[in-house]
């Protein structure tokens, strides 16, 4: 999908995309198809991109590495990372020798748990009580829970 922003009078242009289901299978250990790859690493540097999922942070890193292949060293920095669903946003903050993955992104924003509107710790209760034998995997994460039903 390509989005254009205008902002201040300039046309921007970026690539936003989420991760399974849409550049992959899906399957949970999807990789999407290598033109595909291709293509997006073609892109990347050419325009702002962005990778969108209901996955955690060290998950998409893992998941990037994969789509950007032996280029992922030179074309992580032209990436941003949207993960909790939304939850939270990393963006590249390193300088280009740096190799440690995930030290390599800051993190710019992160959603709070609205703990006044209702308990964290009891919302958890709940969910497992009621979700226990409806789902085959619950993820929780700092801003959000992922459920997969049966």
């Amino acid at each position: 999908m390509i989005l254009l922003v205008a902002m201040n009078d300039i046309l921007f242009s970026a690539a936003i995309f989420d991760y399974d289901g849409t550049l992959t299978e899906r399957s949970y250990s999807s990789v999407p198809p290598l033109e595909l790859r291709k293509i997006l690493q073609e892109l990347s540097g050419k325009i702002p991109m962005a990778i969108c999922s209901a996955r955690t942070f060290p998950q998409v890193l893992e998941k990037l590495a994969v789509l950007l292949g032996d280029r992922y060293l030179e074309l992580r920095k032209y990436w941003t990372l949207f993960v909790e669903n939304g939850g939270a946003g990393y963006f590249y903050n390193a300088s280009d020798n740096e190799s440690d993955n995930e030290s390599a992104f800051t993190e710019f924003y992160r959603a709070q748990w609205p703990e006044k509107l209702f308990s964290r710790k009891k919302f958890d209760q709940l969910v497992n009580n009621f979700f226990m034998h409806k789902v085959d995997y619950i993820s929780v994460n700092q801003s959000c829970y992922i459920f997969r039903p049966l």
